[in-house]
């Protein structure tokens, strides 16, 4: 198929394995702070009002109200848990993240593939936390952490948040179910058109080779992996790899070829789902592009997600939501008592 879609330029898909580093995530910084400088703070003056609400005495010790209000409503802090950095307060400045637990093929599309994802602050760039005590406990001790603890995370009064519709981002998208089996669906369905890329078998696919369809129900696990790591690299190389399949997808007639074979390959219905769907509506539809077709399936709006700043969140809490935004936060340890008892002093006039 000479001067065909195969004919990439620079040869990028090919031979992509030279292309593909060793994955990694651009780290976060901290910046010790002291109590004199959270006050002087103005742009964070709204979290630090809100926290000092819970530091409000009602009984006899302001720290013992305070990890007893930190659980009910209204729920205007954010929390998150980790590892304890051994300072507090501090500024938290969000590097680019990798999603623990997940091959971030969600995190890659709704955090810089996706247009209808386009004006939200970015996932892999945020800090990620929640407005539920509760949620955040029981990620003290996540994977391979031990003995973490719960920091009350405060944005800029102007930061704008992403508002998950549920505690978690993983069971947020209504018609999807577990981004875990997503994640997987996605790669398998990508992975299977790489291999018809990489391989260049569209002109036998079109005549139908009995040798080529019955290789393509057993394409290498390699493959899913060569295609994961593509999700940890620059989105130029996603994107490239999205228009190859889309391109191969447009062609005449193919998808109604391929549709019964990929059904086989993946082995397990969860797993071909999303692929089966996206070659169906380009059978359909050739002119509607796989990026498009995966927009509609994550759209934040159908989906009940929301983006607003903190100071009008505050106004309007919800509860366990999981929350995230790309501006800088001050972190504060909900277990330094004697901290939280002389911010509580020093704001109310109290210490003197």
């Amino acid at each position: 198929m000479e001067g065909s879609i195969l004919d990439m330029d620079n040869n990028i898909l090919n031979h992509i394995n030279i292309i593909l580093a060793a994955a990694g995530s651009k780290p976060y910084t901290i910046k010790e702070l002291t109590i004199g400088d959270v006050l002087k703070m103005s742009n964070y003056f709204i979290g630090i009002k809100e926290l000092l609400k819970k530091l409000n005495k009602s009984g006899d010790s302001i720290y013992a109200d305070f990890k007893l209000n930190i659980k009910d409503p209204p729920y205007t802090l954010l929390y998150r848990a980790s590892s304890d950095k051994g300072i507090n307060p501090f500024l938290f400045t969000p590097g680019e993240r990798i999603a623990e637990g997940s091959s971030n093929v969600y995190t890659r599309l709704i955090s810089d593939i996706l247009p209808s994802w386009r004006n939200a602050p970015q996932r892999n760039k945020s800090v990620i936390c929640t407005n539920d005590f509760s949620g955040a406990e029981y990620y003290i001790d996540y994977s391979t952490r031990r003995k973490g603890t719960i920091y009350v995370v405060i944005p800029p009064n102007d930061a704008r948040l992403v508002i998950a519709p549920t505690k978690d981002i993983w069971s947020s998208f209504k018609d999807l179910g577990s981004l875990y089996v997503v994640d997987d669906s996605i790669l398998v369905f990508l992975a299977f058109f790489y291999y018809i890329i990489d391989n260049k078998l569209v002109d036998d696919i079109l005549i139908k080779s009995n040798k080529t369809l019955e290789q393509l129900r057993d394409v290498p696990k390699i493959y899913v992996d060569i295609v994961k790591e593509m999700f940890l690299k620059d989105r130029s190389v996603i994107i490239n790899l999205l228009d190859e399949t889309d391109k191969i997808l447009s062609i005449d007639g193919l998808a109604n070829i391929i549709l019964p074979i990929y059904r086989i390959y993946p082995g397990n219905f969860l797993l071909a789902e999303i692929g089966e769907l996206i070659i169906k509506q380009k059978a359909l539809n050739k002119n509607i592009h796989i990026i498009n077709i995966l927009d509609k399936m994550f759209d934040p709006k159908k989906n009940g997600f929301r983006i607003t700043t903190y100071s009008s969140y505050v106004k309007k809490p919800s509860s366990n939501n999981e929350i995230w935004t790309e501006q800088p936060c001050i972190f504060i340890n909900i277990n330094d008592e004697s901290f939280l008892i002389e911010l509580y002093g020093k704001f109310t006039g109290s210490d003197k």
